[in-house]
C-alpha cells in the first residue's frame, strides 16, 4: 500500500516540476506557435473598408510624407460616400503644409474620424487636429517576444489618464456608446463584454481593399462606403521616405499595421476573442489524468495497450485544444502534452526499474514450484496473488514412497540420493506439465495443489490427470532402473488458506487448513485399503464424467481427529473388468452400509484379486456385536 501511494506521490512531484518549468515564458513561443496554426478561420466582416496607401498611391501621388491638402481632399471625398466611422492610421505630430485645408475638411464631416497617436517616454504624443467629430487612438503595439502581434490592449491609463486604442476608439465610435467604462479589466458594450487584453483572430480571408488613389480621384462606386468602418493606411514600404508601418502576423507575414487594426475591429465586431485557460488549473487537471493513467496502465500490464493508450490520450488531448480554440479558450499544448508524456515515461521507468525487479523476486519465488505459464499468468496479473493470505478452494494431491525406510537400506547415501531426486525430477515435471504447484518435498513425500495462486476452474481434472501420469511416471522409473518402487497418492478439494508463511527473509508459499490435513490422512489410508490412489468426493462431486476413468467408492468414514463423515473413491481406467469389479464392490459396499453384512461378505469374497474388497471383509469380521447392534454404515478410524 505504501509503495502504491509513494509511487503516486512522486509521479505528482515529477509533473508539478515539469509544469513550472515548461509554462516558463521561454516556452511560450512554442505553444504561441501550435495555437497560430489554428488561426484564420474567423470571417471577414464586409462592414470594413481598407483605403491602402499602397506603392501605386505613392508613384501616382507623390513620394512621403504628403501634404495635408491630399488628406484633405481624401475626406472631402470620403464625405460623399456617407461612411459610418473613419480612421486613419497616420501620425499627425507637426505642421504640414495644407493643414488649414485638412482641419477645415475634418470638422466638416458627417462622421466621426479617428486619428492616430502614440505614447513615448510615458507621454501621448496625439494628433494637433481636434474637433467635435474628431477622436485620437493609440496605434502602437506590443508583440510578443517572437515579434508576432497577437493581442492588443484596448484601453490604458498614461499618466493617470484612460486612453484608448486606435480600434476601441473606431469600433466604439461604430457602436455610437457614449457610455464606455474602459481601463478595466473587462469592457461593457451594448450587447457583449470583451476582455480589455484582447486576444483577437486573424483571418486568413482578405478585407475589402480600395486603392488610395482611387479615393483621392474620386473613383469610388457610389454606396460602397455606405455606413463601413473606412480605414486609411500605409500598406507599402518607400525605403526613400522610410514609409514602414509593417508588422508581423500569426501566420509569420510581414502585415501593415491597419490590417492588424482591421482584424481586431473584425473580432470586435463578431465577438471572438481567445481567452487562456490558467497553467494552474491545467496543471491540476493534468496531474489527476496523469496518475489516473498510472492506475490503468499498472492495471493492463501489456505495452501494446499501454502505448495503444497513450497515443490515444495525446490524440485526444490534442482533439481537445483544438476544440477549445474554436470555443475561444486557449490550450496550453506544450504543458499537456508534456505532462502526459512525462506521465507515461514515469510509468514505464516505474516498469521497468520497480516493477520488473519485483517480477523478478516473484520468479525467483515461484519458479521452483510453479510451470512457466502459469508463472507467466502470475507475472502479467499478480493482482490475482495476495502474498498476505486469502481463502481459496484448491485441490490438493499428496505422494508418498511405501516403504521407504526398507527401501533406503538397501543403497549407500550417494545412491539413494541420486535415485530419490531422479524420481522426484520425474513427478515435478508431471505436476508443473499439468500446471500445479508443488507446494514442498517432505523428505521422499510431495505435496503440491491446483487453484492457486491463479484461479483454475478445471482443477479436478487437472489434478486428475496428473495422478494417472505420475502412476505411469513410476513404472518407467521402476523399468529404468530395474526396481520395484509403490507409492501412495490421494486428491482433495477444498477451502484453504494460501499465502506466504515464514519470515520476512525466509518464506514458503503454502497452503494450511483442515483439507490439507485431511489430503494427507488419505495418502496415509491408501496402504490400509490396498489401492494406490485415494480421492476424496469433494474431488469429483461436481464432474459430469472423465474421460478414460470411473471411480469405484471405496467408503464412507471419518478419518482420525474429525469428526464429519467423508466419501472416498478410487479412480480405475475405463474397460470392462473394472467396471464389473466397480459395480460389484458398490453393491456390497451398499449392503455393508444397511448391516447385511453377510450379503456384502458374500459378494466381496467373489472379488479374490481386489484389496479392498479383501479388506473389506477382515473389516467385517473384525466387527464385534456390539458394533454391530450400533452400526450407521460409517467406518471411524481410530489410526492416523
Amino acid at each position: 500500500m505504501i509503495k502504491k501511494v509513494l509511487k503516486h506521490i512522486y509521479l505528482t512531484i515529477l509533473l508539478i516540476l515539469i509544469g513550472i518549468i515548461v509554462s516558463l515564458p521561454l516556452f511560450n513561443d512554442w505553444n504561441n506557435s501550435v495555437l497560430d496554426r489554428l488561426q484564420g478561420n474567423i470571417d471577414t466582416r464586409p462592414e470594413i473598408v481598407i483605403i491602402k496607401i499602397d506603392d501605386d498611391s505613392l508613384n501616382r501621388i507623390g513620394a512621403w510624407p504628403w501634404e495635408r491638402s491630399v488628406f484633405a481632399k481624401a475626406i472631402n471625398n470620403l464625405e460623399t460616400a456617407k461612411p459610418k466611422v473613419v480612421g486613419i492610421d497616420v501620425l499627425f505630430l507637426e505642421s504640414r503644409p495644407g493643414d488649414s485645408e485638412l482641419s477645415q475638411s475634418l470638422s466638416q464631416t458627417s462622421f466621426t474620424t479617428v486619428l492616430g497617436s502614440k505614447v513615448d517616454n510615458n507621454s501621448v504624443l496625439g494628433s494637433q487636429f481636434s474637433g467635435s467629430k474628431i477622436t485620437n487612438g493609440l496605434i502602437d503595439f506590443r508583440p510578443d517576444s517572437d515579434g508576432a502581434i497577437r493581442s492588443l490592449e484596448l484601453s490604458r491609463k498614461v499618466k493617470d489618464q484612460c486612453q484608448y486604442s486606435f480600434s476601441l476608439a473606431i469600433f466604439n465610435n461604430y457602436l455610437s456608446n457614449k457610455n464606455l467604462q474602459a481601463c478595466q479589466s473587462n469592457l461593457n458594450f451594448r450587447n457583449q463584454t470583451s476582455p480589455n487584453n484582447y486576444q483577437f483572430l486573424y483571418s486568413r480571408n482578405k478585407f475589402k481593399e480600395i486603392s488610395f488613389i482611387d479615393l483621392y480621384e474620386n473613383k469610388v462606386e457610389p454606396g460602397e462606403l455606405k455606413d463601413k468602418i473606412v480605414l486609411v493606411g500605409s500598406t507599402a514600404l518607400d525605403l526613400k521616405s522610410n514609409l514602414s508601418d509593417n508588422f508581423q502576423d500569426v501566420f509569420g507575414n510581414q502585415i501593415s499595421g491597419v490590417k492588424i487594426h482591421a482584424n481586431v475591429i473584425n473580432s470586435l465586431l463578431q465577438n471572438r476573442y481567445q481567452q487562456t485557460i490558467p497553467n494552474t488549473w491545467l496543471l491540476f487537471g493534468l496531474i489527476l489524468l496523469g496518475n489516473i493513467l498510472l492506475i490503468i496502465y499498472s492495471k493492463i500490464k501489456n505495452t501494446y495497450w499501454e502505448l495503444a493508450i497513450f497515443l490515444g490520450i495525446i490524440i485526444t488531448n490534442n482533439l481537445i485544444g483544438i476544440i477549445l480554440f474554436d470555443s475561444s479558450w486557449n490550450w496550453n499544448f506544450l504543458l499537456a502534452n508534456s505532462l502526459i508524456f512525462s506521465a507515461y515515461i514515469f510509468y514505464i521507468a516505474y516498469k521497468y526499474l520497480v516493477l520488473e525487479k519485483e517480477s523478478r523476486l516473484l520468479e525467483k519465488a515461484f519458479s521452483r514450484y510453479v510451470n512457466p505459464k502459469l508463472l507467466s499468468q502470475i507475472k502479467e496479473n499478480p493482482q490475482k496473488l495476495k502474498l498476505g493470505g486469502e481463502k481459496k478452494e484448491v485441490t490438493i494431491l499428496f505422494s508418498d514412497i511405501r516403504g521407504f525406510t526398507t527401501f533406503s537400506e538397501k543403497l549407500i547415501p550417494e545412491e539413494l540420493i541420486t535415485l530419490i531426486n531422479d524420481y522426484l525430477t520425474i513427478m515435478t515435471d508431471i505436476i508443473l506439465k499439468n500446471d500445479g504447484t508443488v507446494d514442498k518435498y517432505i523428505g521422499d513425500a510431495i505435496m503440491a495443489f491446483w487453484g492457486a495462486p491463479v484461479s483454475q476452474e478445471n482443477q479436478q481434472i487437472l489434478a486428475l490427470k496428473t495422478v494417472q501420469e505420475m502412476k505411469a511416471g513410476l513404472a518407467e522409473f521402476n523399468r529404468r532402473n530395474s526396481w520395484d518402487m509403490k507409492i501412495g497418492l490421494s486428491l482433495n478439494t477444498g477451502d484453504v488458506i494460501v499465502g506466504n508463511v515464514g519470515s520476512q527473509e525466509r518464506f514458503n508459499y503454502t497452503i494450511l487448513g483442515d483439507n490439507v490435513n485431511l489430503g494427507s490422512r488419505l495418502e496415509g489410508l491408501t496402504k490400509k485399503y490396498s489401492v494406490v490412489e485415494i480421492v476424496a468426493g469433494s474431488v469429483i462431486q461436481n464432474l459430469t464424467g472423465v474421460e478414460g476413468m470411473i471411480f469405484r467408492l471405496l467408503d464412507e468414514m471419518v478419518v482420525k481427529g474429525r469428526s464429519e463423515a467423508i466419501r472416498i473413491y478410487e479412480p480405475m481406467t475405463e474397460n470392462e473388468d473394472n467396471l464389473e469389479i466397480k459395480v460389484a464392490y458398490e453393491k456390497a459396499f451398499m449392503e455393508y452400509q444397511k448391516g447385511n453384512f453377510p450379503e456384502a461378505v458374500e459378494i466381496w469374497s467373489n472379488l479374490k484379486n481386489d484389496g479392498p474388497s479383501q479388506v473389506m471383509i477382515q473389516r467385517v469380521a473384525k466387527l464385534t456385536t456390539l458394533e454391530k447392534q450400533s452400526w450407521d454404515g460409517i467406518w471411524r478410524w481410530t489410526e492416523k
